[in-house]
Order: C-alpha cells, then structure tokens, then sequence
C-alpha cells in the first residue's frame, strides 16, 4: 500500500480539499491510502472537509495526533505499514506518481517530500509553493491557472474561492488570467456580500 499523509488545519481546509481532489483525479487506478491529520478544526471545517472530499471511505482515515510532528504520525501508522509520505497542503500533486513513490530513497518510516529529493521525474506531476497571502501568489500564473481548475471540479466552495481572488488579488497578473478565464463577475459581486464573512472566517481574515 502506498500511504500518503496529508493535513486539514483551520485557514488551510480550502486549499486541501483543492489538492486531494487533484491528487484523487491523477491517482485512482492506483493503490493509494490518504491519511488526514486533523488540528484545531471546528465543526463547520469539518463538514467543509468531509462534503469535499474526493475519496471514497475505504481509501482515507482521519487522524487527530495531538501535534502535528513527525513523531505523532509515527505513532498513528499502522505497523505493518512500511512507509508513508507526508504532503503539505501547499504541494499539489496533479500527475501519476505510482512508480515515483515506489522509486524515492526513503530517508526514514515517514518521509516529508522535499526530504526524498525532487527528482527529474516529477516534473510534471507535483507543484510545491511557498505560503504567500494571497495563496497562490508564489505560483507562476500557468501553474495557478493548472491549480484553479482543479479547484473548479469541487462541488461546494468554488464560489467562494472566486470571491477570495475577487477580494484580494484583483491587481495581480496571475488574477487577470483567472478572470479571464473562469470568473462571472456579475454573479461573483451579487453573491459577495452573502458570503463574505464566512469566507472571511474560513480563510483566517478578520471581517
């Protein structure tokens, strides 16, 4: 089994749900088992996280580790699980990573991505970027444009995610592209006052 540890923090559960999508739709046919790690989340992250979650219930557990550490998924692996490879939620994994799993130097039990070495091979399947406020203000526009349709396939909270860029990325060239392409902004600028303090809220801003 190839395991893959992932965590669903207040601020970040958006951003997430945007990435095990993407993950879900490079990886079906394979033989993957997603591990959430769950931290200071209320009820309503919760119920954004488990409305939008691409994987079917065999395929996920949910954790709730008393940090997250390392050491804390050590002790919540099963044993006779050999490895597991721990993704933050600002890596997007958009190709078929299979034999790249099976092929990474493992440095210990559970390794962090960057710890195995980003090798030739994963060009063109895995995105890492810097956290930045905006959230994707360190990607270059193709590789948000490539992050943004995955976040249009998520059933629930793409008109917020709209509203986000709406909000605070208007000037940015990476923004221009996105409205270009996949905003409605007649709609966006009826719905933003509905919306606004909860998106607020989901995403750490103070309303």
């Amino acid at each position: 089994m190839r395991n893959i540890i992932v965590c669903a923090e207040h601020g970040f559960v958006m951003q997430l749900v945007v990435n095990l999508v993407a993950f879900y739709e490079s990886n079906r046919e394979n033989d993957f088992h997603i591990y959430i790690a769950r931290t200071e989340l209320d009820e309503e992250d919760d119920s954004l996280l488990s409305l939008n979650c691409p994987f079917p219930a065999g395929m996920v557990s949910y954790w709730d580790p008393e940090e997250i550490s390392i050491p804390a998924f050590e002790k919540l692996l099963p044993e006779d699980e050999e490895h597991a490879l721990y993704l933050d939620v600002l890596t997007l994994v958009y190709g078929n990573v299979g034999d790249l799993y099976d092929s990474l130097d493992w440095p210990s039990r559970i390794a962090v991505w960057h710890e195995c070495g980003l090798t030739q091979e994963a060009q063109g399947k895995i995105i890492r970027y810097e956290y930045g406020e905006p959230w994707l203000d360190t990607l270059h526009t193709e590789d948000a444009l490539l992050w943004w349709g995955y976040a249009k396939k998520t059933p629930f909270y793409v008109p917020l995610m709209e509203l986000y860029v709406l909000d605070t990325c208007r000037s940015r060239q990476m923004t221009r592209a996105i409205y270009t392409e996949y905003l409605d902004h007649d709609r966006l600028h009826t719905e933003y006052a509905k919306y606004k303090q909860f998106f607020d809220r989901m995403t750490g801003k103070k309303s």
